[in-house]
């Protein structure tokens, strides 16, 4: 529900923030639209739900992009990679979320507006890893520390806000949801009695979830 309701209002300050917005672009700006190849940076926040965001609470995010943008065709095709650091509510712990993606974006082009609202679509590959120990009932006592993993699909749509603050260089701000399709784990670590060394999977553990995700960075047009 917190999720819901932070993309809907990051929803509807897109929106608004479009609607309102005329102010007048950078010169020379008219002449000729952003295309080429660019890089985006974006910090932001983010935090998972569903089976998989059970008791886990959310985190810093870190993305990087690589795009290539068609100029007066306002689409823009690329491929990226992500990671959050995130805890759990009610134990000592880390968990990493590892993202790698191909993504399009469609742009909401208005000549009269210096503002340029997105939607964006994409699908990729996503590893969650954490330190929680495995015990009773799966692993058994006294139960396993090391590592859990597990993969699985990732598939996201997202909106969002461009804002020209040079020839080059653009401001991004928006939101996103993505659907989490995620396998069963795989255990690796020592059995905490003998400390011998343990390797296995987990059966029927593969579970869904959502990622919700706020964030504000840069684009940089290598060739504009």
């Amino acid at each position: 529900m917190r999720g819901s309701r932070l993309i809907a209002l990051t929803v509807m300050a897109v929106i608004c923030v479009a609607n309102t917005a005329h102010a007048q672009r950078f010169p020379g700006s008219e002449e000729k639209s952003y295309s080429g190849f660019a890089l985006g940076l974006t910090a932001g926040y983010t935090f998972l739900g569903g089976e998989v965001g059970d008791s886990v609470s959310g985190g810093l995010r870190l993305q990087g992009t690589a795009f290539y943008d068609f100029g007066k065709t306002p689409v823009q095709v690329g491929v990226g990679g992500a990671y959050s650091w995130m805890g759990f509510d009610y134990a000592d712990g880390a968990l990493g979320e590892l993202s790698l993606f191909a993504f399009g974006t469609w742009k909401v082009v208005d000549l009269e507006s210096t503002m340029v609202p997105y939607f964006s679509l994409r699908v990729g590959w996503t590893r969650l890893s954490d330190d929680q120990p495995c015990g009773s009932p799966r692993c058994g006592e006294p139960g396993i520390e090391g590592t859990r993993t597990r993969s699985g699909l990732d598939i996201g749509a997202g909106v969002g806000i461009e804002y020209p603050l040079s020839r080059k260089l653009v401001a991004d701000l928006g939101g996103g949801f993505d659907w989490l399709l995620i396998g069963d784990y795989q255990i690796d670590g020592r059995w905490i009695d003998t400390g011998e060394p343990v390797s296995d999977r987990l059966p029927d553990s593969s579970q869904e979830g959502s990622a919700f995700i706020l964030f504000a960075g840069l684009k940089y047009f290598i060739s504009p």
